[in-house]
């Protein structure tokens, strides 16, 4: 019975103590915190005293430049205005006596702004199938930025890496990349980069014929003019002109006229484009055989 006499004893000088002076004020547990540049909350475990009021305090700063305090008692908030090392106390007052301040030291970080821009060294006018590399410069991304490259405004699939490859197709893109910061006072996130728009043009099949309106059976000496017709050759193509697959020399324009040698020739035209999107350059031409007839000889007249 002395025992628990005793312990009665304890609890009321207990609640004599509470009731006579401050509680003590309970912060964050953690003595530390770090928090960006904006509105944060901050909380107490309230007194169990009725009536008790709560005084907060920064140090240093200047209210309304550096922080500022929005509301009162055990839950407030603070607009850290600028970047630095504050310490945040708050005691308890209750029946005119003040509690022990708690103290948090606070360090505000300042807001980073998230940037990201595409470029790329590879021309932006390709041909069909030709492929791009798209590269990105990041600022104030974190450790580990993500990812989405966009094609006129549509996600491509799988395209999540810091670079992208665009491989050619009719009649182009306009690239751009989404990137979202993992960096803790990030702001702007996602943000989506500039526009780099591709223009593709189809490849063009080269082809050429070559044509004659002279008879292809001549004799020694005669001639026969050959005329060459080529699609997709561009604005100067080359020509070389071929007998039996050997090269005529000096016979290089869209023409060509041939003199008749005993037994003939096999006539065709190779021509190299000048467009940027060709296929099947060079091109070989049909061929177009001529039969030469030698001069026959007269013999001489002789008296019968």
């Amino acid at each position: 019975m002395k025992t628990k006499a005793n312990f009665l004893r304890l609890i009321l000088l207990l609640v004599i103590f509470v009731s006579t002076a401050g509680a003590m004020a309970q912060t964050n547990p953690d003595p530390t915190q770090t928090v960006c540049i904006g509105n944060e909350p901050y909380l107490i475990t309230p007194s169990i005293v009725p009536g008790a009021t709560y005084v907060w305090s920064i140090t240093p700063g200047t209210p309304g430049a550096e922080w500022q305090i929005n509301g009162s008692g055990n839950a407030i908030t603070v607009d850290w205005n600028v970047a630095g090392v504050f310490t945040l106390a708050v005691y308890t007052t209750a029946n005119g006596c003040d509690g022990p301040p708690q103290n948090v030291v606070v360090t505000v970080n300042p807001n980073l702004p998230v940037g990201v821009e595409i470029a790329t060294a590879d021309p932006t006018t390709i041909c069909e199938g030709v492929a791009i590399l798209f590269t990105t410069t990041v600022t104030n991304g974190g450790l580990n930025p993500t990812y989405q490259w966009f094609n006129n405004g549509v996600p491509i699939a799988g395209a999540t890496s810091s670079t992208y490859t665009y491989t050619g197709v009719v009649p182009g893109a306009a690239i751009t990349c989404e990137v979202t910061s993992d960096a803790p006072c990030a702001t702007g996130n996602p943000i989506l980069s500039n526009e780099i728009t591709v223009t593709v043009n189809a490849q063009l099949p080269l082809s050429v014929t070559i044509a004659t309106t002279d008879p292809t059976t001549i004799c020694e000496g005669e001639t026969v003019l050959f005329t060459a017709t080529v699609l997709n050759g561009g604005a100067t193509p080359t020509y070389q002109w071929f007998d039996g697959g050997i090269p005529i020399a000096g016979a290089t324009s869209a023409t060509y006229t041939y003199t008749g040698v005993v037994p003939g020739a096999n006539i065709t035209c190779e021509v190299t484009s000048t467009e940027s999107c060709i296929t099947g350059s060079p091109a070989t031409s049909n061929a177009i055989a001529v039969t030469v007839n030698p001069i026959p000889t007269t013999s001489p007249i002789f008296h019968n």
